[in-house]
């Protein structure tokens, strides 16, 4: 199996007009994003349509589900109510597409929860009791992503907390380049052959400019290094902020495929 074959590429549902046929025609992956109007928007149909498209071509895809204004251990109980709302209608759509996995964004961070982390961890672990039961109805593998989070503590925590062989970690680059305060290696040390997917993009140690693999001061050759060390192959997602930028990273990861 070459690299290739791991590859995604990251499209916004809503940009789908746009770019679908240019990406579609290269014969890449797609990790398609969903966003709370799409859900609302979208019907059952066209969802089938693009599915379709892709299994005839003999591609795969992963999901992204909606993840602005959620937080799986909201404190408000309405805030709560919604995010637990938008995770169950991706999975609806997950139902329909069967992606290789689905990643979702806890929205926790130390600096917001600080005080009150036990709490949000518990209604977390009852948001994520939800979306596995699920899950395992469908088998269906999902993922929860290092966004703000500072170290892996938290990911590990929540995926501990439900032992379950469909729930990972998305392991995202520029993420962790921006917000982490511990050393790559330590995240790998921590969850090791439960990173079913990485998101890569890079961006230069202050915001997360998701610019082209190698375009910024993110170190991709530990990266990589200790994602082989696990003796996995996890979905390798190139999120790009633009098309040359996923140009720069399709370059990077096809030099990657000879080593």
């Amino acid at each position: 199996m070459k690299l290739k074959d791991d590859i995604h590429v990251a499209l916004p549902w809503h940009v789908m007009d746009k770019y679908f046929e240019a990406v579609y025609s290269t014969g890449l992956n797609l990790e398609f994003g969903l966003s709370s109007s799409v859900l609302d928007s979208v019907k059952p149909g066209e969802f089938e349509r693009i599915g379709d498209l892709m299994k005839n071509k003999g591609l795969s895809c992963t999901l992204h589900a909606p993840f602005f204004d959620l937080s799986a251990g909201a404190l408000d109980t309405k805030i709560l109510e919604v995010t637990r709302l938008r995770f169950l209608q991706a999975m609806d759509v997950a139902a329909i597409l069967k992606p290789i996995c689905v990643v979702f964004h806890t929205g926790f961070s130390v600096h917001h929860y600080f005080s009150y982390t036990e709490n949000w961890l518990r209604e977390c672990i009852k948001t994520w009791k939800e979306v596995v039961d699920y899950a395992e109805k469908l088998e269906q593998k999902i993922t929860v992503e290092n966004v703000f989070d500072t170290n892996p503590t938290m990911l590990k925590r929540i995926i501990s907390s439900i032992p379950h062989p469909l729930l990972g970690v998305c392991l995202d680059a520029g993420h962790i380049n921006v917000f982490s305060e511990v050393a790559i290696d330590e995240w790998f040390n921590e969850l090791g052959d439960k990173v079913f997917e990485t998101h890569l993009q890079d961006n230069n140690g202050k915001y997360d400019e998701h610019i082209g693999i190698g375009m910024g001061n993110f170190d991709f050759q530990s990266f990589f290094k200790l994602l082989w060390s696990n003796g996995t192959r996890p979905v390798l997602t190139i999120e790009g902020c633009n098309p040359e930028a996923v140009k720069e990273s399709i370059g990077y990861l096809t030099n990657l495929d000879t080593l």
